[in-house]
């Protein structure tokens, strides 16, 4: 890492938010007129791009240090219950660390934000601020998660 590296005291978890992947190709060595390359694979995050091997270590600490150990196994096994893509044991992890930093178990335009919590954090859901809309076409109660987009008069 470079001098954007942070201590693990003052890393939180929106230095770690995965902004997208990142990946370059080196030289390894010259063999005659054959050139050797090697991949370096890593995601841009607000400290910069980081290899994905000190990313993990990073997420991992911070889960640790905050305590979030039993989350991030309900994010794993969420993600393996829904693994539609068929995506490797490996990409699961990945995929349930991005999530992590991301925080998006607390966000409710998650699409999955109800019936997670409803699993791994019912507590959340008694204090959530949730929208309930039902339409006239079917009568089958639809939701819209984030209230304060809807500035209803207090009469109502």
């Amino acid at each position: 890492m470079d001098n954007t590296e942070k201590s693990l005291d003052h890393l939180t978890f929106a230095d770690l938010r995965v902004h997208y992947g990142t990946g370059r190709a080196f030289l390894i060595r010259q063999e005659y007129r054959r050139n050797v390359y090697g991949y370096r694979k890593g995601v841009k995050t607000d400290l910069g791009d980081l290899e994905e091997k000190d990313w993990i270590q990073l997420a991992t600490g911070l889960i640790q240090k905050s305590g979030e150990q039993q989350l991030q196994k309900n994010l794993l096994e969420w993600e393996q219950e829904h693994n539609y893509c068929n995506s490797s044991p490996k990409e699961m992890e990945m995929t349930a660390l991005e999530l992590h930093m991301a925080r998006i178990f607390d966000d409710p335009l998650w699409v999955a934000y109800i019936p997670f919590n409803r699993k791994y954090r019912p507590e959340v859901l008694e204090s959530a601020r949730l929208v309930w809309v039902q339409t006239e076409c079917c009568g089958i109660p639809g939701k819209l998660h984030r209230s304060s987009w809807i500035s209803l008069p207090e009469t109502l």
